[in-house]
């Protein structure tokens, strides 16, 4: 049946060539032809016994050939198939020799004339001759070229950053971890890892503009990669940091060397349009010591020592200490914790009521600021406030208390039957005092809140 099949597949190719198909003239053989045809499948047929390959003449153009350019013996047929698919290619095609049934649905890449490859998914199956052996194999070749591609692209982009191209978070924690095996076994490699954080990268965004800033970043990435070797890896696992799996050096000094050359390159001028951009980095570094440990546990012992060079001032080098999970300055708040912790919902107010001692009664409310964070959770207001105020964040920190209160008093004038004289007390770090935009925040807030009639005042915080 396929033979004839094939024959009919020759006669409707003709026919389409020609210009004279009439589908009321086409025997049942002819019609399910004419549908491989229009299904843009491609016939291959292999006479075992004149060991020659017949291939539909469109399938040679697909890679750039001309027509019967992929006809011939097998083996000629065979050197178009790349050298890492020719193996299983030969495999199948022996296993349905010898079984003398059966199907074989497999992809392959074959060569043009210009050494590029395009792939091409074979379903074949074994014919029997009159003596019960297979005397041919047929089938079809069709073109997934394109979805192999976008397939490809699907799998690359869930593993890595799209504006680097770098591995992201989730492989760098799958390299680590295979680093981690292999430095278990005797003999094996163990890895020293780096995390790397720009300092003050998010108050340079917003000098520079966000498209801007992804440049900067992918210049960073490559100053990084450049260092690197074959057997290492570089990642970026967060907006502005870094991780790298040193592989390729195992002496201590040689690990501070390259720690230190990374850190040299990033602080080298980056040229930006007509000026000049420096930058410094934290790096954390931690050397895997073969204790039972997972990936993430390895990152997060870097993750700390880099914490400690931040907390040092930045622009320097911090190696781990067996002992930093329980020293609580390693863990310290960054500038960027504080900017996302904002904008994300985890600082709010919390309110502590003040009585009237004469009374008894409810006078009032002090406004206490308060930050819950997603990892370490509660963070203590002597960390966070002298962080806002050196970092020049504490504007944006003052402003937030004040809308956030008056969004409270207004509801409690809604629901509750407050005092003429209530009022709500909100801190202010002396450096608030001395803005300049302190006056206009409030005079905004109470343009914004005109039926709030509970009354503001504010109290200076202690500052060492």
């Amino acid at each position: 049946m396929l033979i004839v099949m094939l024959l009919g597949f020759t006669a409707v190719q003709h026919a389409f060539s020609e210009g004279q198909v009439s589908v009321g003239t086409l025997s049942e053989v002819e019609r399910r032809a004419l549908a491989l045809t229009g299904s843009g499948d491609f016939v291959f047929d292999w006479n075992i016994e004149r060991d020659r390959v017949s291939v539909s003449d469109e399938l040679a153009t697909r890679p750039g050939e001309k027509r019967g350019a992929l006809r011939g013996a097998i083996k000629r047929w065979l050197d178009r198939v790349h050298p890492d698919d020719r193996d299983r290619f030969r495999t199948a095609f022996d296993t349905l020799v010898e079984l003398r049934r059966g199907k074989v649905s497999a992809d392959m890449r074959i060569a043009g004339h210009d050494g590029s490859y395009r792939s091409f998914r074979m379903r074949v199956k074994p014919v029997l001759g009159g003596d019960g052996r297979v005397n041919r194999i047929v089938g079809t070749l069709q073109d997934v070229t394109e979805d192999r591609a976008a397939r490809e692209r699907l799998l690359h982009d869930a593993v890595h950053d799209s504006l680097t191209g770098l591995p992201n978070r989730q492989l760098f924690l799958d390299r680590l971890e295979r680093a981690l095996v292999r430095a278990r076994t005797p003999g094996g490699t163990k890895p020293a890892v780096f995390l790397i954080d720009i300092d003050r990268f998010m108050e340079l965004e917003e000098r520079i503009g966000h498209s801007a800033a992804d440049s900067v970043l992918l210049a960073i990435s490559r100053r990084i990669a450049r260092i690197m070797r074959p057997l290492d890896t570089v990642a970026r696992v967060t907006g502005d940091q870094f991780a790298v799996i040193l592989a390729s050096e195992q002496a201590a000094g040689k690990i501070a060397e390259t720690a230190e050359q990374i850190r040299k390159a990033l602080k080298a001028p980056f040229n930006f349009g007509d000026r000049d951009l420096t930058l410094t980095a934290s790096i954390g570094v931690t050397i895997y010591d073969s204790a039972p440990a997972d990936a993430p546990d390895v990152l997060r012992d870097a993750e700390l020592a880099m914490y400690y060079a931040k907390r040092l001032g930045g622009d320097r080098i911090e190696a781990y200490r067996a002992s930093a999970r329980s020293i609580s300055a390693y863990n310290r708040a960054s500038e960027e914790d504080l900017e996302r912790g904002m904008k994300q919902g985890e600082l709010h107010v919390q309110f502590q009521p003040v009585m009237d001692i004469q009374t008894g009664q409810l006078a009032g409310a002090e406004a206490l600021m308060r930050w819950v964070h997603p990892t370490r959770g509660v963070v203590n207001p002597d960390e966070f406030v002298p962080l806002a105020e050196r970092s020049g964040q504490i504007e944006k920190l003052g402003r937030l208390a004040f809308e956030q209160s008056a969004a409270q008093a207004k509801d409690w004038m809604a629901s509750l039957g407050l005092p003429e004289e209530f009022f709500i007390s909100v801190n202010l770090s002396p450096s608030q005092l001395a803005t300049e935009t302190l006056l206009n925040d409030m005079r905004s807030l109470v343009s914004r809140t005109r039926n709030w009639r509970v009354t503001s005042s504010s109290e200076i915080t202690e500052s060492r």
